[in-house]
């Protein structure tokens, strides 16, 4: 039988961004866990080994894939799943890995949009640091350089934007980080993503986790293109600031 993953193990617990709070309602209680989200392809492949072998052994293979998500849950729903369960149990756990009850992750879009919003965020912060983490509302109150990025000061103050002032966003090239309705910066569980990336490429050792793994070669590719970028706009002899 499946059982939850130990305290050793190196994927528990993982700060990413992409460990998820849950519960599920199981005999009237609400039962608490952290879990990790399935990817499309995963979630495809079990589904496609329990139909082909079906009865107890395909039930068996939804109901691995299902427990193989929980990082931790409370005490209650640990004795739950070591008693072997209840009918309400697997596909209560399969719902809510394969995202049929967690926005935003339900969206059958969420997993090509994550990858869009890691890869650009990733970018726009090696090609456009002034502006990566500017907040938007801020943007609309002060008067920031665009150069450095800094809030522009006079005496030591920091000065609002004029009111007649047109915004980055709404000038005739833009602002690299997009508008206040279409961002191309970071999401939180992105922004989580990329510092727990950094934290694992500094000691050069990842958790063996389909999330961390396709992360990692997005963020890998996103710094490989915009390196190339930012060296092309660069003169002879320039070095990178």
């Amino acid at each position: 039988m499946p059982t939850l993953p130990q305290s050793s193990s190196p994927t528990q617990h993982l700060r990413d961004g992409y460990t998820l709070n849950g519960s599920i309602s199981l005999g009237g209680k609400e039962l608490r866990l952290l879990y990790r989200p399935m990817l499309n392809h995963d979630i495809r492949s079990a589904a496609k080994e329990a139909k082909w072998l079906s009865g107890t052994a395909g039930k068996e293979v939804i109901r691995s894939a299902a427990l193989g998500q929980i990082m931790a849950c409370d005490s209650e729903l640990e004795s739950v799943i070591h008693e072997g369960g209840t009918p309400e149990l697997i596909p209560a756990l399969w719902r809510l890995v394969t995202g049929q009850d967690t926005p935003p992750f339900q969206s059958p879009r969420w997993e090509l949009e994550s990858a869009l919003n890691l890869y650009q965020g990733t970018a726009l912060r090696i090609l456009h640091p002034e502006v990566a983490t500017r907040d938007c509302g801020a943007c609309k109150i002060w008067w920031y350089d665009q150069t450095t990025g800094r809030i522009c000061k006079r005496n030591g103050k920091n000065q609002r934007r004029p009111e007649d002032q047109e915004l980055p966003c709404e000038l005739p090239g833009g602002c690299p980080k997009g508008t206040p309705q279409n961002q191309k910066s970071l999401s939180e569980y992105n922004r989580l993503a990329l510092e727990h990336f950094v934290r694992c490429d500094a000691v050069g050792l990842f958790p063996s986790d389909p999330l961390v793994q396709r992360n990692a070669a997005i963020i890998r590719k996103a710094m490989r293109d915009a390196q190339g970028k930012l060296s092309g706009r660069l003169r002879p002899g320039q070095a990178a600031g």
